[in-house]
Protein backbone atom coordinates (compact mmCIF):
# COMPACT_ATOMS: atom_id res chain seq x y z
CA UNK A 1 0.00 0.00 0.00
CA UNK A 2 1.19 3.48 -0.78
CA UNK A 3 1.43 5.52 2.40
CA UNK A 4 3.20 8.70 1.33
CA UNK A 5 3.49 11.06 -1.56
CA UNK A 6 6.42 9.93 -3.62
CA UNK A 7 7.25 10.78 -7.21
CA UNK A 8 6.00 8.44 -9.88
CA UNK A 9 9.03 7.22 -11.82
CA UNK A 10 6.97 5.23 -14.30
CA UNK A 11 7.18 8.02 -16.85
CA UNK A 12 10.96 7.71 -16.75
CA UNK A 13 10.73 4.00 -17.52
CA UNK A 14 8.41 4.59 -20.46
CA UNK A 15 10.70 7.30 -21.81
CA UNK A 16 13.74 5.04 -21.39
CA UNK A 17 11.95 2.21 -23.18
CA UNK A 18 11.06 4.50 -26.09
CA UNK A 19 14.64 5.66 -26.32
CA UNK A 20 15.88 2.06 -26.22
CA UNK A 21 13.53 1.11 -29.05
CA UNK A 22 14.65 4.04 -31.19
CA UNK A 23 18.33 3.26 -30.62
CA UNK A 24 17.75 -0.43 -31.33
CA UNK A 25 16.02 0.34 -34.63
CA UNK A 26 18.75 2.73 -35.77
CA UNK A 27 21.50 0.31 -34.76
CA UNK A 28 19.81 -2.64 -36.45
CA UNK A 29 19.28 -0.74 -39.70
CA UNK A 30 22.80 0.67 -39.74
CA UNK A 31 24.37 -2.68 -38.88
CA UNK A 32 22.39 -4.47 -41.57
CA UNK A 33 23.28 -1.83 -44.15
CA UNK A 34 26.98 -2.06 -43.31
CA UNK A 35 26.92 -5.85 -43.38
CA UNK A 36 25.14 -5.83 -46.73
CA UNK A 37 27.70 -3.42 -48.17
CA UNK A 38 30.86 -5.06 -46.80
CA UNK A 39 30.13 -8.74 -46.19
CA UNK A 40 28.51 -11.71 -47.84
CA UNK A 41 24.74 -12.24 -47.79
CA UNK A 42 24.94 -14.75 -44.94
CA UNK A 43 26.57 -12.18 -42.66
CA UNK A 44 24.02 -9.57 -43.66
CA UNK A 45 21.20 -11.99 -42.87
CA UNK A 46 22.72 -12.88 -39.52
CA UNK A 47 23.09 -9.20 -38.68
CA UNK A 48 19.51 -8.51 -39.71
CA UNK A 49 18.22 -11.36 -37.55
CA UNK A 50 20.22 -10.20 -34.56
CA UNK A 51 18.95 -6.66 -35.07
CA UNK A 52 15.36 -7.93 -35.31
CA UNK A 53 15.81 -9.80 -32.04
CA UNK A 54 17.11 -6.68 -30.29
CA UNK A 55 14.29 -4.53 -31.70
CA UNK A 56 11.73 -7.12 -30.60
CA UNK A 57 13.18 -7.18 -27.09
CA UNK A 58 13.10 -3.38 -26.90
CA UNK A 59 9.50 -3.38 -28.13
CA UNK A 60 8.51 -5.87 -25.46
CA UNK A 61 10.18 -3.73 -22.80
CA UNK A 62 8.18 -0.74 -24.05
CA UNK A 63 4.92 -2.67 -23.92
CA UNK A 64 5.68 -3.89 -20.41
CA UNK A 65 6.56 -0.41 -19.18
CA UNK A 66 3.36 1.04 -20.65
CA UNK A 67 1.27 -1.68 -19.00
CA UNK A 68 2.97 -1.09 -15.66
CA UNK A 69 2.43 2.66 -16.04
CA UNK A 70 -1.28 2.19 -16.67
CA UNK A 71 -1.60 -0.15 -13.70
CA UNK A 72 0.16 2.24 -11.33
CA UNK A 73 -1.88 5.20 -12.53
CA UNK A 74 -5.10 3.22 -11.96
CA UNK A 75 -3.87 2.29 -8.48
CA UNK A 76 -3.03 5.92 -7.70
CA UNK A 77 -6.47 7.05 -8.82
CA UNK A 78 -8.17 4.33 -6.76
CA UNK A 79 -6.21 5.30 -3.68
CA UNK A 80 -7.06 8.96 -4.15
CA UNK A 81 -10.76 8.19 -4.49
CA UNK A 82 -10.70 5.93 -1.45
CA UNK A 83 -8.92 8.54 0.63
CA UNK A 84 -11.17 11.42 -0.38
Amino acid sequence: MLTGCRPLFVRDRVLAARLALAVAVVTAVAGTALAAARADPAAALATALAGAAVVTAAGLVLLRSRDRSRALLRLREALRQRGA
